[in-house]
């Protein structure tokens, strides 16, 4: 096999670990909520944002689009919210446009998020937002480690964990003359 060739099955293979652990489980590793530019209120206290969307999926799933706009609809006289359906998503979950709420009763779009995950009919929501794979590690004495990022006598790692952070099948050996 080519190195161009392996270069390509790598990619492929994180592009799929990513696509299926990365997207459904990133949440847990980011903070609470991720403030959008052009956050405006307006003089009724309604609280409006600019693309923002949630996901959210109920215990019973939308049967259909209709269903799930009249779902909308009866939320936003629930919790007195200005959502917009946007559309189904697979795993039975549905994306919701964030149009405005009202601010004098929540603080923010996480306020409101958690109330919709007090909903019993709720089994989840979260803000729906750009996730990008970040492996460089998070060790506090990173800095200290100029191996793995000098470019003449380092490794020059932090690029290559983009692209692969190894393989069971690939053996390491490290021979120290104590030199």
């Amino acid at each position: 096999m080519s190195v161009i060739n392996r270069h390509f099955v790598c990619r492929f293979i994180i592009f799929v670990l990513l696509a299926y652990c990365g997207i459904t489980h990133a949440s847990e590793y980011l903070p609470g909520h991720l403030k959008s530019s052009g956050q405006k209120i307006n003089s009724t206290g309604t609280y409006h944002t600019n693309n923002q969307r949630i996901i959210i999926k109920f215990k019973t799933p939308s049967r259909s689009v209709n269903f799930a706009e009249n779902r909308v609809l009866m939320m936003n006289q629930q919790l007195n919210t200005n959502f917009e359906f946007r559309r189904l998503m697979s795993g039975q979950a549905e994306v919701w446009n964030v149009n405005g709420f009202d601010r004098s009763l929540y603080s923010d779009l996480s306020a409101v998020i958690q109330q919709l995950n007090q909903d019993p009919s709720v089994e989840y929501a979260e803000e729906d937002v750009r996730m990008v794979p970040h492996l460089v590690p998070n060790d506090s004495l990173y800095n200290q480690q100029w191996h793995y990022k000098d470019t003449i006598p380092g490794m020059r790692l932090p690029g290559a964990w983009d692209v692969s952070t190894g393989s069971i099948a690939v053996n390491v050996a490290v021979l120290d003359t104590g030199y």
